[in-house]
């Protein structure tokens, strides 16, 4: 298990005391949910989204507001309307990635604050030339998050080869 990227031994361990101890018992993990990230949402179109939907904008970078191990915001613009994203204890260097005026592309869940302004806590940071597509969510292993499941199950498939080892 630890020949994947990001599953060093103590991720291994915790995977293997889930009855996840090998690349093909995680292959054989069901996703809990599945996002479908194909379409980008537009950020004046948010307001016609429920609440809890994943979705994928874009925008330029219109603010950061940084609070070292405390949390970053970032504020997207597009068309005149503005969206938050929320990381609360960011990893330390993360608000360098974002310059303003630059387009960032973020997936994740939507949320709406008391005011009714649309916002993402902990969003995916996407490439905005190659969106995800549908991305599949797994179920939080003790000690392993969901998203760390997601990339060893994305490491572990592209891993496979590519000729098909299932007789015709």
């Amino acid at each position: 298990m630890t020949i994947l990227r990001g599953a060093g031994p103590r991720t291994a361990e915790r995977l293997a005391a889930a009855g996840l101890g090998t690349v093909g018992r995680l292959l054989l993990t069901c996703p809990r949910a599945w996002d479908d990230l194909r379409t980008p949402t537009p950020v004046t179109g948010l307001g016609a989204v429920a609440a809890g939907t994943a979705v994928l904008v874009s925008g330029v970078v219109a603010r950061v507001h940084h609070f070292p191990r405390r949390f970053l915001k970032l504020t997207l613009a597009d068309g005149g309307a503005t969206v938050d994203a929320f990381w609360f204890r960011p990893p330390p260097g993360m608000s360098k990635r974002f310059a303003k005026g630059v387009v960032v592309a973020l997936a994740g869940p939507l949320g709406f604050d008391e005011d009714g302004a649309p916002r993402l806590v902990h969003p995916t940071v996407v490439d905005p030339a190659a969106p995800p597509g549908i991305r599949a969510r797994y179920r939080k292993i003790e000690g392993v998050p969901a998203r760390t499941v997601e990339a060893l199950v994305a490491d572990a498939l592209a891993r496979l080869p590519d000729d098909d080892p299932m007789p015709s």
